[in-house]
């Protein structure tokens, strides 16, 4: 820092100048994004499903048991927003009601933002399928999540229900091996997923449940450690009624281990 006091008013000037700095590293940046792979986009093929069951089209007129009245209306939404252009979103039919609430940015993924790669410059692998194996799977451990809640961690091993939900779940072609299918097999080379080739990462492939692996992810340390958040068994502040600010104590029931 002393050299920089130390030279001509003419150097300190040229060290000065950011503005110019900025706009090179900027061109330099934008110019090594665009250099590398676009990424590819995969969808679920749930389109092909009768009447668009698992896809979005929420604000469209709708019969008494929740399918379209017209799917014309989705084609034309799903139009609309590919189009990139608000207005279009204006000319959808929509129900005719006296209070009706707007879609929330359908277009934001044609946003060109100026920090980070650009939205579609990376992509994931598509969600589960509505009819598939995986998302099956998915629900049964939701809903058995919600069976075993208010069943302590340290007690999972003895508890009766924990191993019924344990063997349930393996009768599941998802968690079996049975019923696997070509996508969670394959593998994603990161060339699709980020654009850039540094290695590969694989599906959401899942072996069979146990006592390890219950209800936890599939990335890489997710069956490392207690199930229990490090920050929870430290205590937490109160909540609801009680202002004041507090640790409790280490699992008390209800606020630490509910």
């Amino acid at each position: 820092m002393l050299n920089f006091f130390r030279q001509k008013p003419e150097e300190q000037e040229s060290r000065r100048d950011r503005k110019t700095d900025a706009f090179n590293r900027r061109v330099s940046a934008a110019k090594r994004a665009s250099e590398r792979p676009q990424a590819i986009h995969e969808n679920n093929q749930e389109e092909q499903l009768p009447g668009f069951p698992g896809n979005f089209h929420k604000g469209l007129s709708h019969q008494n048991d929740g399918f379209l009245e017209d799917e014309r209306d989705y084609q034309a939404y799903r139009g609309a927003i590919l189009s990139g252009e608000p207005e279009e979103l204006d000319s959808i039919l929509t129900p005719n009601v006296e209070k009706r609430r707007k879609w929330e940015s359908p277009s934001a993924g044609f946003v060109f933002d100026l920090e980070g790669p650009d939205a579609q410059a990376i992509t994931m692998p598509p969600a589960p399928k509505l009819d598939s194996a995986e998302l099956q799977a998915e629900m049964a451990e939701v809903y058995s999540m919600a069976a075993l809640r208010d069943i302590p961690f340290s007690q999972f091993s003895s508890n009766t229900d924990v191993s019924g939900c344990i063997t349930k779940l393996n009768q599941l072609s998802w968690f079996n091996g049975e019923n696997r299918r070509v996508r969670e097999e394959r593998e994603y080379s990161l060339d699709e997923v980020f654009g850039i080739k540094i290695g590969k990462v694989y599906g959401r492939s899942r072996g069979p449940v146990t006592l390890d692996n219950l209800f936890r992810g599939i990335t890489k340390g997710d069956d490392v450690g207690p199930y229990l958040s490090q920050f929870l068994l430290i205590g937490t502040r109160s909540r609801g009624a009680d202002s004041t600010d507090k640790p409790t104590s280490v699992c008390e029931w209800g606020i630490d281990a509910g």
